[in-house]
């Protein structure tokens, strides 16, 4: 209950970078008999049902990040949530080292309000894909909720998985990640 309502668009955001994995287009794949229309004698491309997206969220809960800070990032997974009827998430919070692994699905998406962020030291961002390795974690789109205050970013490989940051930093306003597409939360 004590969510914040989510300030980014999320849509406008990670349209490009989901929606690549949503399937929603048409199939020329062999119909069943039944479904055959005997009035044109032609068989027309039907829709082929919409995929779950599959998204991983990490929250950065290093010493820098208040406790306001994770209500605000929390407040924005909730609203990828909202967004979409059929997700799985899975989100982790992460400092020098990840913890907190929790898997979220349209069915259980309620049990966000009780998950508890690991964390409270230093930060090293690089940690996540490590992490998302040892956890075997399968989703087609990574989102990284920080303030990017860390040294250990030259070390990730920018092509392991799409990546979109979520920025709050209220000392530099202008931090830029060195790849994949970044927002800044106000």
């Amino acid at each position: 209950n004590d969510l914040l309502e989510p300030k980014i668009k999320w849509r406008d955001l990670l349209v490009n970078s989901i929606q690549s994995t949503v399937k929603s287009d048409v199939s020329f794949m062999r119909p069943a008999r039944k479904s055959w229309s005997n009035d044109c004698g032609a068989i027309l491309p039907g829709p082929m049902p919409e995929e779950t997206i599959k998204v991983s969220c990490a929250i950065d809960v290093s010493g820098s990040i208040s406790d306001k800070q994770v209500k605000e990032f929390l407040s924005e997974i909730h609203g990828i949530m909202s967004n979409y009827e059929s997700f799985k998430l899975t989100l982790w919070s992460f400092d020098t080292k990840c913890g907190a692994y929790a898997e979220f699905t349209e069915d259980n998406q309620d049990e966000l309000e009780e998950w508890v962020p690991e964390g409270g030291g230093g930060t090293h961002i690089a940690a996540n894909w490590d992490y998302m390795k040892e956890k075997q974690v399968d989703s087609d789109v990574f989102i990284c909720f920080t303030d990017l205050e860390c040294g250990s970013l030259n070390s990730i490989d920018p092509d392991a998985i799409e990546t979109v940051w979520i920025i709050k930093n209220d000392y530099q306003k202008d931090v830029r990640p060195p790849f994949g597409s970044h927002a800044y939360l106000d």
